[in-house]
C-alpha cells in the first residue's frame, strides 16, 4: 500500500473519530444562543477539549478528503474527471478558507464578529458540502469506493447545514462522522488486502494446466509400445 493511501486512510479514521467525539463534547456543554436569542442569552463557550477535537477533526477530515481527490485523479486521467477534481479542490479550498478565517477573527475578538460569523459559516459550510459531493462523485466514477458508500456519505452530508454548535442540533453532524469512519475502514481493509476499492472482491484467475509427474511416465510408456509395434 502506497504512502498516500496509508495517510489517507489513517486521516479518515482518526479524523472521523475526533469528529464524533467533538460533536458529543459540544453537546455536553451548556446551550448557547442562535440569532435573536443572543440578545437575552450568551453564546456557548467551547471547552479546551471540544476546541482541540474540532481542530483535529477539521484538519484530518480535510486531509483525507484531499487524499481521496488525489487518488481518484490518479486512477483516471480523463478531461472531465480532471475538471471535476479541480472543482472539488476549488470549492473545498474556498469553503475551508472561509471557516478558518471566521474562526481566527472570532478568536481575535474582532469587533462585530459575533454578528458577522454567519457570513463566514454559511457559505463556508455550503462550499464544503459541494466539495464533499463532488469528491463522492469522483471516487464513485473512478471506483475507489462502492456506490452505496458515496450515497451514504452524500445523505449524511445533507444533514450538516442543520447542525449548529450552539445547541443540541450539533448531533446532526454525527452521522457524517460515522459514515466517514466507515469509508476509511473500508478503504484500509481493501487496500491492505490488495483489492481495488469498488471491485466485487471476486476474480477468476486464469487456469494453468500443469502435467503431473505420472503423465510423463504414461507418455513414455505409450511411445515405447508404439516403437515395439513398429519394430
Amino acid at each position: 500500500m502506497s504512502r498516500v493511501k496509508q495517510i489517507t486512510c489513517m486521516c479518515a479514521i482518526v479524523g472521523a473519530v475526533a469528529w464524533v467525539a467533538a460533536c458529543l463534547a459540544l453537546a455536553s456543554l451548556p446551550t448557547g444562543c442562535v440569532a435573536e436569542e443572543c440578545e437575552t442569552r450568551p453564546q456557548r463557550d467551547w471547552s479546551p477539549l471540544a476546541t482541540s477535537l474540532v481542530v483535529v477533526a477539521f484538519v484530518l477530515v480535510t486531509a483525507s478528503a484531499l487524499g481521496l481527490v488525489v487518488l481518484a485523479s490518479d486512477a483516471s486521467a480523463t478531461g472531465r474527471l480532471r475538471q471535476l477534481k479541480q472543482a472539488a479542490l476549488i470549492s473545498g479550498g474556498i469553503g475551508v478558507g472561509l471557516l478558518a478565517l471566521g474562526a481566527i477573527l472570532l478568536a481575535l475578538e474582532v469587533p462585530g464578529m459575533n454578528n458577522a460569523m454567519p457570513g463566514f459559516v454559511v457559505p463556508g459550510v455550503i462550499l464544503c458540502i459541494v466539495a464533499a459531493a463532488l469528491t463522492a462523485w469522483l471516487v464513485v466514477k473512478t471506483r475507489l469506493l462502492p456506490g452505496w458508500v458515496a450515497v451514504v456519505l452524500a445523505a449524511t452530508a445533507a444533514l450538516l447545514p442543520g447542525a449548529n454548535e450552539q445547541n443540541d442540533s450539533i448531533l446532526l453532524a454525527i452521522p457524517f462522522g460515522l459514515a466517514w469512519l466507515g469509508a476509511g475502514i473500508l478503504l484500509l481493509a481493501r487496500w491492505s488486502t490488495g483489492q481495488r476499492p469498488g471491485s466485487s472482491g471476486s476474480s477468476v484467475a486464469p487456469t494453468r494446466y500443469q502435467s503431473s509427474p505420472g503423465s510423463h511416465t504414461e507418455r513414455a510408456g505409450v511411445e515405447s509400445v508404439r516403437l515395439d509395434t513398429i519394430g
